[in-house]
């Protein structure tokens, strides 16, 4: 399979550890993996994934990405080549960027041009490929809100471009971008000025670093119910500092699951139980 995957005329690793791809430091290992060079390069594997029946994954920074500990016999790839982080004018507030970039870097482009409305991501450490993939942002605004379109490869290989209104999605999903390969997304914000936006940011980013804990972590581990904070409900029921093994919710945060240093992925999910059964039923009463 591997001669054939390098068909596609791209590099092909095999059984790629998969742990430190992930911000909770967990995860095993891949059969295949690979850093696309060119969008032809991943068109043609995509294609090629299609005929031998191999399944694929795309995998960012791992900012928000729990990996099982057992080999994943599939193709891990990696959109972290240049070709993959570029951002490109259409107007003065209007870009074109690759899934790749790192939603800092962006923002740090976005504050030069002084161009505001995208703010809300500052501190989210992640591509703007899993921003757009989960619809990432507070819970009244998420990135989706602020596209004109994403450009997509299908797993058929083949281009397909997606008009925001096309898209059906909402707090931290969207249906059309779960099975594809996001490789870019226009966006639009409005124009404003440097000096605005970096005092936006820095306030942002203080209300972060005062209310969320730092350490080896993928953020708010829950999704937040209609109308409640996933948080909070943990809180009220006094599950921080809860333990399984190396996991443990932080003191700071109860959404938040730290590995203390050998955590494993069978901790996570039996922390992730306990809990949902302890909201579960306060919930029920």
């Amino acid at each position: 399979v591997k001669s054939r995957l390098e068909q596609s005329g791209e590099r092909i690793d095999t059984y790629v550890p998969l742990k430190h791809e992930s911000f909770l430091g967990i995860g095993g290992t891949a059969l295949f993996a690979c850093t696309p060079r060119s969008l032809k390069g991943l068109a043609n594997l995509v294609k090629i994934c299609d005929c031998v029946g191999l399944e694929w994954t795309v995998l960012g920074l791992g900012s928000n990405v729990l990996i099982p500990e057992q080999r994943y016999d599939g193709l891990v790839i990696k959109l972290s080549d240049a070709c993959w982080k570029t951002c490109k004018a259409i107007t003065t507030d209007t870009w074109t960027v690759g899934a790749g970039m790192p939603l800092g870097n962006l923002l740090d482009k976005l504050e030069t041009q002084a161009v505001e409305g995208f703010e809300f991501l500052d501190g989210i450490p992640g591509t703007l490929g899993g921003a757009l993939a989960m619809n990432a942002g507070t819970n009244n605004k998420g990135v989706l809100d602020g596209i004109v379109s994403i450009t997509v490869l299908n797993k058929q290989g083949k281009i397909v471009h997606l008009k925001r209104e096309e898209l059906d999605y909402g707090y931290r999903k969207c249906q059309q971008l779960q099975s594809v390969i996001i490789l870019s997304a226009t966006l639009k914000g409005s124009l404003s000025s440097t000096e605005a936006i970096k005092a936006l940011r820095q306030e942002l980013r203080e209300k972060r670093k005062s209310s969320q804990p730092s350490g080896r972590s993928l953020g708010c581990f829950f999704k937040n119910p209609e109308g409640k904070s996933a948080g909070q409900l943990l809180d009220q029921l006094g599950c921080k500092n809860m333990q399984k093994g190396n996991i443990f919710i932080s003191p700071t945060h109860a959404n938040f699951f730290i590995n203390k240093g050998n955590g494993t992925y069978k901790d996570v999910i039996s922390l992730v139980k306990v809990l949902r059964e302890m909201v579960w039923e306060q919930e029920a009463v």
